[in-house]
């Protein structure tokens, strides 16, 4: 997984021009040694494309993860130090969304907010229109959180 991160994040820079750099005398080079993966029609280096290309989708894994695991720990924490009755709610609660497959209601956000979830995308001068990261995580956070809660959950239900 490091290695996943190092390649996206700091192999970009190992190459002499930018990733949004145009040589249209290289285009459609064939696999080399200074273009690993070929160039493209632009005469853009693909191997440097793919690598800023998996940024998105990291930034996006980490930060649902996190916000996943904080509101799991929140609601394992409530379960643990409140009554029986809290416990009980939050696992009738906990039972609930483990019963919904997770691309049920991440589809019905979808169709709630849009195609584009609401997100707006950041452009600048000369660039290519982004999507924020952020879309995806508030897709994902509201139907994963109890993997997270799921270790509070079997250590209070065995009295722990």
């Amino acid at each position: 997984l490091l290695g996943l991160v190092l390649f996206c994040f700091l192999g970009p820079y190992l190459f002499a021009h930018g990733v949004g750099y145009i040589d249209v005398p290289r285009q459609f080079q064939p696999p080399s040694l200074r273009f690993p993966l070929g160039t493209n029609a632009l005469g853009q280096n693909e191997l440097a494309q793919v690598m800023v290309g998996g940024r998105l989708p990291i930034v996006a894994g980490f930060t649902t993860a996190l916000i996943a695991s904080m509101i799991g720990v929140i609601a394992g924490l409530a379960a643990g130090f409140s009554g029986a009755s809290m416990d009980n709610a939050l696992m009738r609660l906990t039972d609930m969304v483990f019963g919904v497959p997770q691309v049920v209601p991440v589809l019905f956000f979808e169709a709630i907010l849009g195609a584009s979830a609401g997100c707006r995308t950041s452009r600048r001068r000369g660039q290519p229109a982004r999507p924020a990261s952020r879309c995806s995580s508030a897709m994902c956070c509201p139907t994963s959180w109890t993997r997270s809660s799921a270790p509070s959950r079997r250590s209070s239900a065995t009295g722990c």
